[in-house]
């Protein structure tokens, strides 16, 4: 199906310029490692260039990292207009050697300088606000063709609200969809702002696939070895989780407070085994190093619940829980990620009655639970991997949300 995707490039290896180039914080490196230096490294078909001036590279510029992209770009725009004096004057230089061997005589006029994409992914929890001015600059300098925009904001508004005295009541004040074309953003861009969305990172790929290498489980009589195609079958010992202290985050946190404090009161009226605190470290040093204690834990569940913050959307434990091979079961997204879909391969729940009666449900349908937590690991592998993600940035349809 991937093949079907996107365009083979058997012979075409596509250079990449990331921006920016060395990035030293080790702890907050992030995305930039995980999707974007990650993803070209694994990647067949891009290769990570050091050559900012290479003809026909991509440029991707990691706005949240790069650290003065700003309102106005002070430091993108000088970038390009650099790079494109260098072009004109190496342009300039191979003009005249090919002059001279043709014995052409004089050529006056300017040297015609190739544009190049540039890609701005943008990370931010608040989404990048100076998009606008920002592509408009880059836009007179290379053309509103090669100026590309993706971002995790696509919603505006988003505050949500218990009614804690009615479980029946939907999440309130989820916000909604942003309106580019009527905020400008699309005049000075190629195509539509993608849907920015986290991946599934390496290290826990390769740290799950650790962890099963040598575990079995009986099968029809068999002992049978653990292997992504089976993940979701190797036995759980406990029931559901959602990884969040009650009170972690009074700010932007009150809404995983509440929905840990509905899966421990179930557990507690219906006797599950139920993990409602955080595993191992959260924030910038769980974002950059893997945490044993947290990955192990959910590979003993057979419900993890994860729920976005309440200001924002999108966060890694989506994909982590994916991975698992647990069941997994989120609060609304718009959109989800690329083939993620209710009831297909993840459980989406959009209150507090709803969070614990699908829990109860799928704990007594083992067949079912298994099926859509099986889904889910196939999805986050096959599509969500850097690679694929990087690729999908590079050579995807930007007018469509997801590239696809």
């Amino acid at each position: 199906k991937k093949n079907s995707i996107l365009t083979q490039r058997d012979e075409f290896v596509q250079s990449v310029y990331v921006v920016p180039r060395n990035y030293t914080k080790d702890d907050g490196i992030g995305e930039l490692k995980h999707f974007v230096l990650d993803g070209i490294d694994k990647s067949s078909l891009l290769k990570l260039t050091d050559d900012i001036d290479e003809e026909g590279a991509v440029w991707v510029v990691e706005h949240v990292r790069f650290g003065k992209v700003g309102r106005h770009c002070p430091d993108l725009v000088p970038f390009v207009e650099r790079s494109l004096e260098r072009r004109k004057e190496r342009a300039a230089d191979d003009f005249v050697l090919i002059s001279v061997k043709l014995k052409d005589g004089n050529m006056t006029g300017n040297v015609p300088i190739p544009p190049w994409k540039i890609i701005i992914i943008d990370f931010d929890d608040g989404s990048y606000h100076g998009i606008n001015e920002c592509s408009q600059k880059l836009s007179s300098l290379l053309g509103k063709d090669n100026i590309h925009f993706a971002t995790r904001g696509h919603v505006t508004g988003r505050n949500i609200v218990h009614i804690s005295h009615n479980e029946d009541t939907p999440f309130l004040h989820q916000g909604e969809a942003i309106d580019f074309k009527k905020k400008g953003v699309t005049k000075f861009i190629n195509g539509y702002p993608r849907v920015l969305r986290y991946g599934v990172r390496t290290d826990y790929v390769d740290y799950i696939q650790e962890h099963i290498a040598g575990l079995s489980f009986q099968k029809n009589g068999k002992k049978t070895a653990v292997t992504v195609d089976n993940i979701a079958e190797y036995p759980r010992p406990m029931d559901v989780a959602h990884f969040w202290n009650i009170g972690e985050d009074e700010i932007h946190g009150k809404h995983r407070t509440e929905i840990s404090k509905a899966v421990l009161n179930l557990a507690a009226e219906k006797k599950l085994t139920a993990v409602t605190e955080i595993k191992g470290l959260r924030a910038q040093f769980g974002r950059n190093h893997v945490n044993p204690s947290y990955i192990e834990t959910m590979m003993k569940m057979k419900i993890v619940v994860v729920c976005q913050r309440d200001h924002w959307e999108g966060h890694y434990r989506l994909m982590e829980a994916l991975l698992s091979g647990a069941m997994t079961m989120t609060d609304p997204q718009h959109p989800l990620p690329l083939f993620v879909e209710n009831a297909t391969n993840v459980i989406v729940y959009n209150s507090i009655a709803q969070l614990k009666q699908q829990i109860l449900y799928y704990l007594e349908h083992d067949e079912e639970r298994m099926k859509i937590a099986q889904a889910g690991h196939k999805v986050v592998m096959d599509y969500h991997q850097s690679s694929f993600w990087m690729e999908r940035m590079i050579f995807g349809n930007w007018s469509t949300p997801h590239g696809i």
